[in-house]
Order: C-alpha cells, then structure tokens, then sequence
C-alpha cells in the first residue's frame, strides 16, 4: 500500500506538469470551508509496554505485550472530523480522530504492565484511548486546471492513555506525543465532477514518528457535496529514554466520507 500511494503522487506530478488536455476546474475545489465526516475501518497492530516501582520500591520491568493476542483486543471502526479554511492556494487544516479499544480476557502467561504483574490465568481488563489532532497547513505549489501539488507542514498530536484492571489491581499510563510533520498532497481531475486525490505526511523527532498516508476516489455531484472513498494507513511509536517503556500502533484499512463545503 505505501509503494501504491508513493506512485499515486509521483502520477499527480507527471500529469500536472506535462499534462496538454485541460478540464474544467473541478467543483470539488471551489469553496472557502469545508467540513468533513468520515467512517474508518482499520485493523489494528499494537505493542505497549510500561515499567515502574510496585508498591515495595521495587522497579518491574514492563512487558513489552501485544495488545490483540494477549489482552484480546479486537478490531474496532471510527468516525474523525475534518475541517479545512482555503485562501487562495493556502489551507489550513484541522482534524480529530479518537481511537477507542477495550478487551477482556483470562492471559495466558504473565505479563507486567506499570508497577503491576499479571499471573498467567489472571482475568484482564483493558481500555485504551488514543486522541489524535492534526493541524497542518498546505501550500498548492503546482496547480493547473487539471489539479494540483502542495506541500504539508504542521504538527500531529496524540494524547495516550493506557488501563489494565484486574481483581485488586489497576494501572494507569498516560502520555503525550506531538511530532511536528512534512508531507505532500495532490488531486487529479480526469471529469469535472470525479478525482483522485492522495497525500502523505511523516517525520521522526527523537524516540517518536508518525507515517500517515492515504488515497481516495472523490465524487462530487454538486459543488457544495461530495463523497469520497479510500484507504487510509498511520504508523506511530514513541519511546522513553531509558527504553524501558514504548507504544506502537499501526492502523490500516478502507474508509468512506461526506464533505459539505461553503
């Protein structure tokens, strides 16, 4: 899927430089707000591990556990907003995304989570939140009546939080990441009314990185509403600097969305 959207991009920019058929501006781009609800359906590949002092002062070394096989977490699906402020070939760009998981399941080996053990046969109850807030700003450097190029710079921010519960026992994780980011995105009109859009933006800052790539079909059969349809990927890790705790979350999957523009 990387190299699919990689090549998507590097489409955009061959066709909008070399293009000499023009279409009509496409309805799609003309408005000033545009506020979009959209549908997520991703799967879920995660690791989470946390060290710390139980209650003696002795240090325990967290776990480094798979949240799917041994908390049981399962797939869930998600509904994000976005909103974007065009002026003139800058936008700015703001979107919320909150990932929700819980999971309940007897583990079968001992894992160690905060300052807590968890013996093999031990019922586990797990929540998991992670809050994601991207506020960018892109540049259309390279725009023809055939669509456009710019370029993304701005900042992704999630908040974390972690809980395993179990008779007698619970803890708590919690932390923040914001990573600043650089990317790309682009747009095709081969009709008036239908494009292909695709973007990517990505950095790593110290122990912490984000990857969040997508690309979609978009149709708009007035100019104030259009529907859209693609597949969306986001990598993140983070790391203490002792590396005795860490996060990875990858997501990935199919997703469908309304816009309303003004």
């Amino acid at each position: 899927m990387k190299r699919l959207l990689t090549a998507v991009l590097l489409s955009m920019v061959i066709l909008l430089q070399y293009s000499i058929v023009f279409a009509e501006e496409g309805v799609g781009d003309k408005f000033i707000l545009e506020l979009e609800g959209r549908y997520w359906i991703p799967k879920l590949k995660a690791n989470l591990k946390l060290s710390d002092y139980n209650t003696m002062g002795v240090e325990i070394l967290g776990t480094d556990i798979n949240i799917k096989d041994d908390l049981g977490i399962k797939d869930e699906n998600f509904f994000s907003g976005r909103l974007i402020l065009k002026l003139g070939n800058s936008k700015i760009r703001f979107s919320y995304l909150p990932i929700r998981y819980e999971g309940d399941k007897q583990v079968t080996q001992s894992v160690s989570f905060g300052g807590t053990t968890y013996t093999a046969g031990t019922t586990v109850k797990t929540e998991l939140k992670a809050d994601m807030y991207d506020l960018t700003y892109e540049y259309d450097a390279l725009k023809t009546e055939l669509g456009f190029l710019g370029i993304i710079i701005g900042v992704k921010y999630f908040d974390l939080y972690a809980k395993l519960e179990s008779t007698g026992f619970k803890e708590e994780g919690k932390g923040q990441a914001p990573i600043p980011v650089i990317g790309l995105a682009g747009r095709i009109y081969p009709i008036k009314y239908f494009n292909v859009s695709g973007e990517i933006t990505g950095l790593t800052v110290g122990k912490a990185s984000i990857y969040d790539a997508e690309a979609a079909i978009n149709i708009n059969p007035i100019q104030y509403v259009g529907i859209s349809g693609g597949y969306r990927i986001i990598r993140f890790s983070a790391e203490g600097d002792n590396e005795k705790d860490k996060a990875t979350l990858r997501l990935h999957g199919p997703f469908v969305a309304l816009m309303v523009r003004f």
